[in-house]
């Protein structure tokens, strides 16, 4: 289990002790491979009795339920490669244990232009920016970070961000590399499933990007992402809603055919254009079933896996094990049941 203590610098948690249940101690950037732990049970009373005298408030990881969770992210992973979400780790030390346990963990997907700057600094290599980055300022800190041997992916969705960091870019003297958000959110008559993120719903709308990109001397095509919200962070075994969840699930099963379609158009009309990305990215923890089975896709995005919130006891097909928590001191009672 771990302290956290937050880092200036990225705002990722950085250098403290980990203590795993058993009370004792070890390093929280050790790169051995992980042993099973003999027994993954948990109460109330084995963590009270582990923190019993420690200071509150803390927040705490439990290293054997991580590691079995890392296990199972791979077994579901297949052979895709699985990339990092910083902003669900929030922990530098955390970030490099995971990448550690396997070849298959390559890369992070950072949740801002400066987090990426900062974990390139700290040696973390292959950063994407998982959103557009609106300011030129934080372009031109990235393309400094590109100049001095850092690899961070910048996040576009249109031709005014490819525009932004072509200008940044010339007047730096770099070439950035750029990924290219789809929409995978499922649209049907009085209903979205899904969220509002990139403007591009089709390959139609994104070949103006893709032109606009492969014309600029300054950025190139590194990778491709869609994120299937509606799949990857939706739970469909809702206690008390059978009925809901029962559509969930169904909603989820034609999603999946039109995410896997869309994506499948999208690298084809790349090819056409006779670009081959680096990676070709998609999912979340919810979704790594559906979308590991997409030929295209190159990779997969993870990060609530690891700790597994409460989000995640709702998933019909999965159950990860609970490995972080907090704890903040109960100063008063005032009724029985509260």
């Amino acid at each position: 289990m771990r302290d956290q203590q937050p880092e200036e610098q990225g705002g990722l948690a950085s250098g403290q002790t980990v203590v795993p249940a058993n009370g004792t101690h070890r390093a929280a950037a050790s790169t051995a491979a992980p042993a099973r732990p003999p027994t993954l049970a948990r109460d109330y009373a084995a963590y009270r009795s582990v923190f019993a005298g420690r200071a509150m408030p803390f927040a705490y990881v439990d290293l054997d339920l991580l590691d079995e969770n890392v296990r199972q992210v791979l077994a579901r992973a297949g052979e895709k490669r699985v990339r990092l979400a910083s902003k669900s780790l929030r922990s530098v030390a955390l970030l490099r244990r995971i990448l550690a346990a396997d070849s298959r963990f390559q890369g992070v997907m950072c949740f801002t232009a400066r987090e990426a700057i900062s974990l390139a600094a700290q040696g973390f290599d292959d950063l994407l920016i998982g959103y557009p980055t609106p300011s030129a300022t934080d372009i031109a800190a990235v393309a400094e970070a590109t100049a001095a041997g850092a690899r961070i992916t910048l996040m576009v969705d249109s031709v005014a961000h490819v525009e932004q960091a072509e200008r940044v870019a010339e007047w730096r003297g770099v070439r950035l590399p750029l990924c290219l958000e789809m929409d995978m959110s499922l649209d049907l008559p009085g209903l979205r499933f899904g969220v509002w993120r990139s403007p591009l719903r089709s390959p139609a709308l994104a070949r103006p990007v893709i032109e606009r990109i492969v014309a600029s001397p300054a950025v190139w095509l590194d990778g491709v992402m869609g994120y299937e919200a509606q799949i990857a962070g939706v739970g469909d075994q809702v206690p008390g809603q059978r009925l809901k969840s029962a559509l969930v699930r169904r909603l989820k099963r034609r999603s999946a055919r039109e995410v896997a379609a869309r994506r499948g158009a999208l690298v084809a009309l790349l090819h056409s254009f006779g670009l081959s990305p680096r990676f070709i990215n998609g999912g979340g923890t919810g979704s790594m079933a559906t979308t590991g089975a997409e030929p295209v896709v190159t990779e997969i995005t993870v990060g609530s896996a690891f700790y597994s919130p409460a989000l995640f006891d709702t998933y019909r097909e999965f159950r990860y094990l609970p490995a972080a928590g907090f704890a903040i001191e109960i100063v008063r009672q005032p009724r029985p049941d509260l």
